[in-house]
């Protein structure tokens, strides 16, 4: 049995349930009317009967700030449509808080775009719910004897958990559109906000507290105190351990980590002078060729987004799908490296690389035609059954009109052998003197 709910507009759903045509019409209609009955007339009420408030408890509270990724025009354009649509459902909402996780956008099975949050680093220091699951074994016995199973997928599953209200603040999210909408506050605006209003500065800088109390001052300092009195504020000193959650929004937080072999691709691909061009136009307009997913350029390959290899990575490209993969021919290492990745004249350079391999050119049998091996002629039972002829060429040949050749009878049963002087080594002089070897 499966289910299609259509949704054009938030008050009307039609429903649409397809049901084994095999099964007897008195259960095909009782099951519709159990459809309609308890899921598309049902009463939603104010409150699920069953809620689960799923709270965070982080084993280290120091705030976490990590900066959104780069985006292509043709991203930010859907991004913002997604953020539209979860702040109209009141999925989201905008906040100030100190933690801030990045984003990742992925392409759904129908082409549509997905959008992610990366909670890696609230899930490295968020403490483990350790709760006993079900043995397998248990369930399975449960399902003995029943004929009827059923497979439920909840539209946008992951919104309908509610988070505790305390720790709404760690699922806090960034991304790049906030510089483009302007919500970043600009520093030429400070100065109309303050005035009028009084102020209270906080600051973890104890120094600056002590130097605007103090009575004669360096005229340097003096001109910014004379511009500070233009303001109704109050300066409180903090000490830097409970300044931690401003400095969070200052300052990068680097995450040390093992870096694998796709996070180096990515890492090299910043500094390519090349594919930093190509990534700058991607902002602006889309490309046939290339495409560009959360700051990373791709290149387009019949259907495909292949990852482009920086040039520095190239050769270990190569490395790891040639000689890690049992040292395969030029035609399939391409196509093991074609389907993730993608460099220019990728196969010219494959080519270059498996020729200058070591054990492929130790172990490659020779290609070309073998030699053949030496076989012994038999010798025969008798005289003159087999002879063995040959020239020997003299190296002195001043005079032209002397005999420059030797030809050699061999009698391979007596080993008696024969020398005939000769001027040339043509046919007839060949057959002269086989005749009289014969005739001797």
């Amino acid at each position: 049995m499966n289910i299609d709910i259509s949704e054009n507009d938030s008050s009307i759903i039609k429903p649409e349930i397809h049901v084994n045509p095999d099964l007897p019409h008195e259960v095909k209609a009782r099951v519709q009317n159990l459809f309609e009955a308890n899921y598309v007339n049902a009463v939603k009420p104010p409150e699920p009967a069953t809620e689960n408030i799923f709270k965070l408890t982080l084993i280290d509270e120091k705030p976490f700030f990590c900066s959104p990724r780069r985006l292509s025009y043709h991203e930010k354009a859907e991004l913002r449509t997604t953020l539209d649509n979860l702040m109209s459902k009141k999925v989201i909402r905008e906040s100030t808080s100190e933690y801030a996780s990045p984003i990742v956008l992925t392409k759904k099975k129908n082409g549509e775009t997905r959008m992610c949050v990366d909670y890696r680093t609230l899930n490295k220091v968020t403490a483990r719910d350790n709760f006993p699951l079900p043995l397998i074994e248990d369930q399975l016995d449960l399902l003995t004897g029943k004929k009827y199973f059923t497979t439920l997928d909840l539209k946008d599953g992951f919104y309908h958990v509610r988070m505790h209200e305390n720790s709404v603040k760690y699922t806090s999210f960034v991304t790049p559109l906030v510089r483009d909408t302007g919500n970043y506050l600009r520093t030429s605006s400070i100065p109309r906000i303050l005035a009028g209003n009084k102020v209270k500065i906080i600051t973890d800088c104890q120094a600056l507290n002590l130097t605007l109390l103090k009575k004669e001052t360096n005229p340097r300092i003096a001109r910014w105190v004379l511009e500070m009195q233009n303001y109704d504020y109050v300066l409180e000193h903090r000490p830097g351990s409970r300044m931690q959650h401003v400095d969070a929004l200052s300052r990068q937080i680097t995450v040390v980590e093992d870096n694998t072999f796709d996070r180096n691709l990515a890492l090299c691909q910043s500094e390519d002078q090349n594919i930093a061009s190509i990534r700058n136009e991607l902002e602006h307009s889309e490309q046939k060729l290339f495409e560009m997913r959360n700051g990373l350029v791709y290149r387009k390959h019949c259907g495909q987004v292949l990852f482009y290899v920086p040039i520095a990575l190239e050769p270990s490209v190569m490395h790891k799908y040639h000689n890690e993969m049992g040292h395969v021919g030029i035609e399939k290492t391409v196509r093991n490296i074609m389907s993730s990745y993608w460099f220019p004249e990728i196969k010219t350079k494959v080519k270059n690389h498996i020729k200058n391999c070591l054990k492929c050119v130790a172990f490659t049998p020779d290609s070309r035609r073998s030699q053949g091996s030496l076989h012994s002629i038999p010798k025969g039972d008798a005289p003159f059954s087999t002879l063995h002829v040959d020239h020997l060429a003299l190296t002195s040949r001043s005079n032209s009109s002397a005999k420059h050749y030797i030809f050699l009878v061999v009698d391979a049963f007596t080993k008696h052998v024969k020398l005939y002087a000769t001027k040339t080594t043509n046919a007839a002089e060949v057959i002269k003197n086989l005749k009289t070897y014969f005739e001797y």
